[in-house]
């Protein structure tokens, strides 16, 4: 074992014997009992007790088991004990005594007579206090009141809004016009009051000059824009010069004429007139390899041949154009003209180079195609 250990040992033993109060005791009752060893030890000269020295002197006159280990025992078990137990004693009939004390303090002051001049302040004083207690009180009632009559006025208004909101909610699910403007571009007029009324009187009516009350735009094939609430949304309807607008279980509906088809196939035609101008050259690559020369007319015919030694023929109708230049996009559907041959031939193509080079697909995805223009 290291010095440090037996070192930090005995230091450990030193402090619990020192800081135990038994042991502690044990030395106060030690030197009560033996103070004389203690003044000889320490004031008395060697030489008053010649011829003996100190340790031998002690050891004849006061060397008593009694004085050295019993008594000193007895006195610290006594300290140890009973004093502390005399003094928590001592404590509790102190703390009787200062509450019996201050109860009778309570007492004797609770019958003590106040002067005259005593009684007149504290009447002035309980006086004050209670003038000012009414007054709080009668203040704090008229917040009371005034917030009533604050709180009744607000049931007032949220039974008002409510029934406000609810006459809203059903004014929304009610059919009703809300804008409508017939014509072209920048040239239109406003008819939403003229479309409310044709519809109330006969549920129906023809996107016409006549029925519209003018014409906006002169001779150029307008349009007709409508926004309507039912069932709580609003809806926006387009629809052509002479179409039907025909208003059922309050869901406008549009109904293409004759004239507005004839007019609307004429300009699509024109539009892809435009994007198809002339002869082209259309190759064919997947389930059917190869190629042909084609032109499409103003009147939505589709003109083929497969040689530049026969003559073009008359295939296909176009049906069901869609021309989108700022995506790129153009599509529409061959329709055979034979009795016999019932194809229809859905285009879905991308404008590659606009009037020299279109690329997609033909009949489902089944073949690739690519128009290619002839100079």
């Amino acid at each position: 074992m290291a010095f440090s250990d037996i070192k930090k040992s005995i230091s450990s033993v030193f402090e619990e014997r020192v800081s135990s109060p038994f042991y502690g005791s044990f030395l106060f009752s030690w030197a009560v009992w033996n103070w004389k060893i203690i003044y000889l030890t320490v004031f008395v000269s060697s030489d008053l007790i010649e011829p003996h020295n100190k340790v031998d002197y002690i050891v004849n006159n006061y060397f008593n088991w009694y004085r050295l280990l019993l008594f000193p025992f007895f006195s610290s078990v006594f300290l140890v004990t009973a004093v502390p137990w005399f003094s928590n004693l001592l404590f509790k009939v102190s703390l009787y005594y200062e509450e019996k004390r201050r109860i009778e303090k309570e007492k004797r002051d609770s019958k003590k007579r106040l002067s005259i001049e005593e009684s007149v302040v504290v009447k002035n004083e309980l006086f004050e206090q209670v003038e000012k207690h009414q007054k709080q009180t009668s203040s704090k009632d008229k917040e009371i009141d005034n917030l009533k009559t604050q709180m009744e006025d607000l049931i007032g208004q949220r039974a008002l809004l409510n029934s406000q909101i609810t006459i809203l909610n059903d004014d929304r699910k009610k059919f009703k016009i809300l804008y409508a403007v017939y014509g072209k571009d920048d040239q239109i007029g406003d008819v939403t009051s003229q479309t409310s009324l044709l519809l109330e009187q006969s549920k129906k009516f023809q996107v016409t000059n006549t029925d519209l009350n003018g014409d906006p735009a002169s001779g150029i094939y307008k349009d007709f824009l409508v926004l309507y609430q039912t069932g709580g949304k609003i809806i926006p309807l387009r629809a052509k010069e002479h179409d039907f607008i025909e208003l059922k279980d309050d869901i406008l509906m549009v109904k293409q004429s004759e004239i507005s088809r004839s007019i609307q196939n004429s300009a699509n035609y024109n539009r892809l007139v435009g994007i198809f101008p002339g002869f082209w050259k259309l190759s064919y690559s997947g389930d059917i390899s190869d190629q042909e020369e084609i032109e499409i007319n103003s009147n939505g015919q589709y003109w083929a041949r497969m040689s530049t030694n026969q003559p073009f023929v008359h295939l296909f109708n176009i049906e069901d154009i869609f021309i989108d230049e700022s995506s790129g996009l153009l599509e529409f559907t061959k329709v055979a003209i034979q009795p016999h041959d019932t194809r229809r031939l859905k285009n879905h193509l991308r404008i590659m180079e606009k009037l020299t080079r279109y690329e997609g697909t033909e009949d489902g995805n089944q073949r690739q195609v690519v128009y290619q223009a002839i100079a």
